[in-house]
């Protein structure tokens, strides 16, 4: 069992919601009310779950030691301070450098969060392009060559006639950031090595899947914009890359505006 990098309490898991209308195990400490999220989770969460996590009831049970420990409940290395262009100078994250696992104290997650969507919003009212997703995103799949834990390996299946074949190939988790009263959903994703990519979005059957082009010329950071959607639909989408002269396909995920 984890303890708590701020007063020593057991950390207990809680099932939380995403943003995307899925849920989310994370580590919450219930003597002090922080939170400890794994690689790039507290993206895929929106301020009200922030909001929800700061104001559960915590216990009367005394913390075990008035002394923080500063740290990782995870991997067991020293937590420091984290400092970004996604993090106001006003907010106190402390990261992980060995696992990028971020802990938020009381109070915290919900000024980030409303931080990071005010900072979102800011850039689509005014349409300026992210700058970069390390811009509005804790470090995620972009620190690529800190860990392979958010990969996945997918397969893919060649076109025309010949013999399908499975490759693998390094394609981070993507992260959805959906903004309900635009309607409109932004996916954010990477990949270990340049690439040219699209997504296939549907809501019914992939056979009426829209294909939109996201990285025409080869990247490692990507990113979609889709717009006019129907509150309360669940989209599904596939991520397709092409690398060199291998063409690949994710597993197939979904989001609800």
């Amino acid at each position: 069992m984890f303890s708590c990098p701020n007063c020593g309490h057991h950390l207990t898991k809680k099932n939380v919601r995403t943003a995307s209308s899925g849920t989310l195990e994370v580590d919450f400490c219930e003597a002090c009310g922080g939170v400890f999220f794994d690689k790039g989770e507290v993206n895929r969460i929106s301020s009200e779950t922030a909001e929800d996590l700061s104001q559960q009831k915590l216990t009367d049970v005394p913390p075990k030691d008035s002394r923080a420990s500063n740290v990782c409940p995870k991997c067991g290395s020293s937590l420091e301070r984290y400092f970004g262009e996604s993090v106001p100078a006003d907010v106190y994250v402390l990261r992980c450098p060995l696992c990028s696992g971020a802990w938020f104290q009381k109070q915290e997650l919900e000024k980030f969060k409303k931080a990071q969507e005010a900072k979102i919003n800011y850039f689509r009212t005014w349409k300026i392009p992210l700058p970069s997703l390390s811009a509005v995103l804790m470090p995620v799949a972009l620190l690529i060559a800190l860990s392979g834990a958010m990969f996945l390996t997918v397969k893919e299946a060649q076109r025309s006639q010949q013999a399908r074949i499975q490759a693998q190939q390094t394609l981070s988790i993507p992260t959805v950031i959906p903004d309900t009263e635009a309607r409109r959903v932004t996916i954010a994703f990477s990949t270990r090595e340049l690439a040219r990519t699209d997504v296939s979005v549907w809501t019914d059957q992939p056979l009426n899947a829209t294909t939109y082009p996201v990285s025409i010329e080869p990247a490692l950071v990507h990113q979609l914009i889709l717009r006019d959607l129907v509150p309360g639909q669940e989209y599904f989408y596939q991520i397709h890359v092409v690398t060199g002269e291998e063409s690949l396909t994710s597993q197939t995920y979904s989001f609800k505006l």
